[in-house]
């Protein structure tokens, strides 16, 4: 029997088409709303301790603004213990410090949010320690339909996703190995409706990925768990899944089970330096020193002068007191002539671990000089256009290097330094680290010669700068 075929017309392919469409920005939408409720849990904490105290009259109220080296800490971050510092002081004056820092964010966008900041809290004080986020993607903030469209994407939690899942597949590691790091992926409560909605698009090895770290910002440790092994039974050969179920296994304690998977990844891609990276920080949380050296070395034969991996035999090193094992990979870093600012403030630090002092300074003055150059042109921009926005409102401004920097790089961003009230952090941290351990002070190295500060840091960063506003606003 003939059978008769209609040929569809245009107008109904362009109707499935636009289906198509509908479908995916659907689910984007809906995957932007879960990851922005996570995030919004986080900032209302924030903001709850910020908004502590806030009415009072007589208060002095000093607005903080960086990155995630000023958020990070809660009660234990540097602002926090600011306002303890500076009200123990018995001036005669209440304090009240507002922290602004955000996390994974550049200058722009801070100076993009400035204004509002200032309208809504009114500080008499803004101290600000930015730039370290800054690459070059960074914008010179201006208030332009351009640099705002610019910043609008960019703040979304989908593009931000997207490159970290780019990074993570490109086998450029993300650290998650530090315990604070654990606090943040407490993003609070997604709808589960959401998720299923976005979970009936799983197509490919990346949508899983999306889903699953929408699952482990709730650290929802079993619905991970299920997703990936979902995953792994539909893309049986996806090294991917089997690095990310370790990892996961890896936060959670379960290293026995983490390393079946990471050896399975190995197996899978024998050139997976992300796989062993990840494998070696396995092998360090069980103190297995050797085994860890082994599998890390063996990574950088396949994506050498990697930072995460030099950083990662850092902590094996320390970790077992490995003295010499540690020289011997600045001697290794040094003999490939690495010229970059990371590697270079790295050697410092390993030289000030192993207590050869004017070594560390040699490495600290040549990262010094790569500084002086490495501030791009948006930084000096959106660092003087922060300058003139406070200054015209007759707020007082103090700006904070970072721990371990010189000072000197700071100011060369500023065509004047007339009225701003500069903190310097070099010394105080460099002798605290000729008396004490680097672990004592910061939990990474992810700036290279310095890192995110555990409490202690945070506190010697605080009282620092509560001495230096003291002296200079408030001396009797």
């Amino acid at each position: 029997m003939k059978r008769n075929f209609t040929k569809p017309n245009k107008s109904t392919k362009y109707w499935k088409i636009s289906l198509v469409f509908f479908g995916i920005f659907l689910c984007l939408v809906l995957l932007e709303i879960g990851l922005r409720i996570g995030g919004i849990v986080l900032l209302s904490m924030q903001e709850r301790r910020n908004m502590a105290g806030f009415q009072a009259k007589d208060a002095y109220r000093i607005m903080c603004l960086g990155e995630s080296t000023t958020y990070d800490g809660s009660e234990y971050s540097y602002p926090s213990q600011l306002q303890e510092i500076l009200n123990l002081k018995n001036l005669g004056i209440k304090f009240k410090v507002i922290n602004k820092g955000v996390s994974g964010f550049d200058s722009a966008y801070i100076l993009a949010n400035l204004e509002n900041n200032l309208d809504k809290y009114q500080p008499q004080m803004v101290v600000v320690m930015m730039g370290i986020n800054d690459v070059k993607d960074t914008v010179p903030y201006e208030d332009s339909w351009e640099t705002k469209s610019i910043l609008f994407l960019k703040g979304f939690r989908i593009y931000k996703l997207a490159r970290l899942i780019k990074l993570h597949i490109a086998e450029h590691f993300i650290d998650q190995s530090a315990d604070a790091d654990r606090g943040s992926r407490k993003l609070g409560k997604i709808n589960d409706n959401e998720i299923e909605l976005v979970a009936g698009h799983r197509y490919s090895v990346q949508d899983y990925l999306y889903l699953y770290y929408i699952y482990s910002t709730r650290q929802d440790f079993k619905k991970t768990e299920q997703l990936l092994k979902e995953a792994i039974n539909i893309y049986p050969t996806a090294d991917a899944l089997y690095v990310t179920l370790g990892d996961e296994y890896i936060l959670q304690g379960r290293y026995g089970e983490a390393e079946k998977m990471l050896s399975k990844a190995i197996e899978i891609n024998p050139q997976s330096g992300w796989a062993y990276s990840i494998l070696g920080r396995c092998y360090t949380k069980q103190d297995k020193f050797e085994d860890a050296e082994r599998v890390l070395k063996k990574s950088l034969t396949i994506t050498p002068a990697q930072p995460h991996l030099y950083e990662e035999l850092y902590r094996c090193y320390t970790s077992c007191g490995q003295m010499q094992k540690l020289e011997r990979l600045a001697e290794d870093i040094i003999e490939q002539n690495i010229e970059d600012e990371w590697f270079l403030g790295f050697l410092a630090t390993i030289y000030n671990t192993i207590g050869k002092q004017n070594e560390a300074e040699t490495f600290y003055k040549k990262a010094e000089s790569l500084e002086m150059q490495s501030y791009n042109a948006p930084t000096m921009f959106n660092y003087r256009k922060l300058k003139e926005i406070i200054l015209q409102r007759s707020i007082k401004l103090v700006c904070v290097q970072y721990p371990m920097r010189s000072l000197k790089p700071l100011k060369k961003l500023f065509g004047s330094t007339d009225n701003i009230l500069f903190v310097n952090n070099e010394m105080i941290f460099k002798e605290v680290l000729r008396r004490g351990q680097y672990t004592e002070y910061f939990t990474d190295t992810f700036a290279g010669d310095f890192g995110h500060c555990t409490s202690k840091g945070n506190r010697i960063l605080a009282n620092n700068i509560a001495n230096a506003i003291i002296k200079e606003y408030f001396k009797k």
